[in-house]
């Protein structure tokens, strides 16, 4: 199987941050001007609005409407056909990095590594702030945080000799106790915190 580039569309002047399905046949792109395109299925743009001050950096299509969440901290429930907000959702400081939905609970990531709850029908309430969240998905269980260790993981070095690790004062720390079991002969060695956490064997 090979891929063709067949059409190229420039849609923004800087980069495109998303492309999503609409309601209907469209095609909706994000951008980091805080623009949301509408395409038709020939990719020629239909309209576009400004949805945030700053990026577009989430977008959900849910029951035929569309949620937007962007860099000044707001989510956005829009009327597709004045586009114009009909709720707009605030509590976050920083840029909104992703979100869902969660029973009846709007559950959104910030820039600032917090989880904000809001009850997806009441946008004039104060959320739920769960703070030191660094990454958070929907399962099937409902939603999976794990918490801000301070570790950073990703491709570091110079691009010809890039590898990925995790780096952080934990990952020390772990290494540490890797080689203090080898000097002590035990295949496993943890702290009391992490013994007692784990129960009896």
């Amino acid at each position: 199987m090979s891929l063709i580039q067949s059409d190229v569309v420039r849609v923004f002047d800087k980069w495109a941050l998303g492309i999503h399905h609409g309601p209907g046949d469209s095609v909706l792109v994000t951008g980091m001007n805080g623009e949301v395109v509408e395409l038709d299925p020939e990719l020629r743009e239909r309209r576009r609005w400004q949805a945030h001050e700053g990026s577009v950096n989430a977008l959900r299509v849910v029951d035929g409407q569309v949620w937007t969440a962007g860099g000044d901290g707001a989510i956005r429930l829009w009327d597709g056909a004045a586009l114009e907000p009909l709720k707009t959702f605030r509590g976050p400081r920083k840029p909104v990095t992703s979100f869902f939905f969660s029973g009846s609970d709007l559950v959104a990531q910030s820039y600032e590594r917090a989880v904000y709850l809001w009850p997806s029908d009441t946008p004039d309430t104060e959320p739920r702030k769960i703070a030191k969240v660094a990454t958070l998905a929907l399962t099937r269980h409902g939603p999976l945080g794990s918490p801000r260790t301070g570790s950073k993981a990703g491709d570091i070095g110079p691009l010809a000799s890039r590898n990925y690790t995790v780096i952080g004062n934990a990952v020390n720390f772990a290494a540490r106790l890797q080689e203090a079991a080898k000097i002590y002969g035990q295949a496993i060695l943890l702290t009391d915190r992490t013994a007692a956490l784990a129960g009896p064997a």
